[in-house]
């Protein structure tokens, strides 16, 4: 019983140090919430998708929402897990969103467990992706047929 106390707080104290730490570090810290939001002010949508899978034993809950220029995708772990597995589910999510959407969205704000990550990451994604010029709008619409003949 007291090693679990001891434990418990130990792992409350990592939470409180977690804006603090450089990726190395970051992505072996335990987390079960990434929020990630960005911004296209070249490309206004309302929408909101949701969906939950399993890999491991543990079930994941994905939503994003898109408000006038705003994302917002949220990935919950039901138990903690390492940062660097949610945050590779969070690339696939965004790779096949823009993707889909044919926009771009410029991070804003990046949340572990409610703690801002936002200057670490910035500091290992790829630079285009924080690019406001490189955001816009593919004015090309496909439907399923016509994007497998492109693609």
């Amino acid at each position: 019983m007291i090693m679990t106390k001891i434990k418990e707080s130990e792992w409350s104290v990592n939470y409180l140090d977690i804006q603090n730490l450089e990726y190395k570090q970051l992505k072996c810290e335990l987390c079960s919430c990434l929020e990630w939001r960005g911004e296209n002010r070249a490309y206004v949508c309302f929408e909101k998708n949701s969906f939950e899978f399993q890999r491991n034993h543990v079930v994941y809950n994905i939503e994003i929402s898109v408000r006038k220029i705003e994302k917002c995708i949220v990935i919950k772990s039901q138990v903690p897990v390492q940062f660097e597995r949610l945050y590779l589910y969070l690339g696939d999510v965004r790779r096949y969103e823009y993707l889909f959407d044919g926009a771009f969205y410029t991070m804003s704000k990046c949340l572990a467990d409610g703690n801002e990550v936002t200057e670490t990451i910035k500091s290992v994604e790829l630079g285009y992706f924080q690019s406001a010029r490189s955001k816009h709008k593919i004015p090309l619409e496909l439907n399923d047929r016509e994007y497998k003949k492109f693609f």
